[in-house]
């Protein structure tokens, strides 16, 4: 859809000024990085409706160009231009598609995993592992705008060594102090995984039958 291709270019203009904006030091960075994903799988643990304001503070607002936001552009709230079309919902499509899906995300069996943030060296190899080492030589410690958040669930060993359970990855802009997109549970997309396609640049968003469930399940908890 055009109207998909110009929300891309949006938001590529959007990373590139976070970009070109002083950042934090890295030490603040990977510390509030680490403290918003865990508050965010503290709120997937909790098991309660995810309001918009609590969107918002994770991931930005719906007029933020951030790539879980597609989902208001598909629902026609707001324009690729980031113009609001018509009054937002009090609980967040994005949030609730979250909890839908949250065992993606939590491990019950080990309700506390380590956490490790820094600047990845290469970003897509690391993304791309399960189960591998994740040494710290693998984080380069200078400043920047980006940091990376990693979730480990398992036998955690000195080496950083993983067992066969479950990686998360977060992205965290420390200009924004939001979650960008790009969030990866054991190498493939998070996105893909709640139920985003992605063709080609003018054929993407979430597909109709899991659109229609989240709305089902919007109604259910606005009444």
């Amino acid at each position: 859809m055009k109207t998909i291709r110009i929300f891309l270019l949006f938001l590529s203009v959007t990373l590139a000024g976070c970009a070109a904006e002083k950042a934090p030091s890295h030490e603040a960075m990977c510390e509030a990085g680490i403290r918003l994903a865990r508050e965010l799988l503290e709120k997937l643990k909790a098991d309660t409706p995810f309001t918009l304001e609590e969107e918002r503070h994770f991931f930005g607002g719906p007029t933020d160009l951030n790539e879980p936001n597609l989902i208001y552009l598909q629902l026609g709230y707001v324009s690729p231009q980031k113009k609001l079309l018509k009054p937002l919902p009090k609980y967040s499509y994005f949030g609730e598609l979250l909890r839908m899906n949250r065992d993606l995300f939590l491990n019950e069996a080990r309700p506390a995993p380590r956490y490790l943030a820094g600047v990845t060296a290469s970003i897509g190899k690391i993304a791309n592992m399960k189960g591998e080492i994740i040494r710290e030589d693998a984080l380069r410690h200078d400043t920047d705008v980006w940091i990376t958040v990693f979730v480990i669930y398992g036998e955690v060993r000195s080496e950083f060594s993983v067992t066969d359970e479950k990686l998360l990855r977060f992205n965290y802009n420390g200009v924004a102090r939001v979650l960008f997109g790009r969030m990866a549970v054991n190498g493939k997309t998070v996105m893909e995984e709640l139920g985003f396609y992605c063709n080609s640049l003018e054929d993407m968003g979430l597909r109709e039958d899991v659109l229609e469930r989240l709305q089902a399940r919007m109604r259910q908890i606005e009444n």
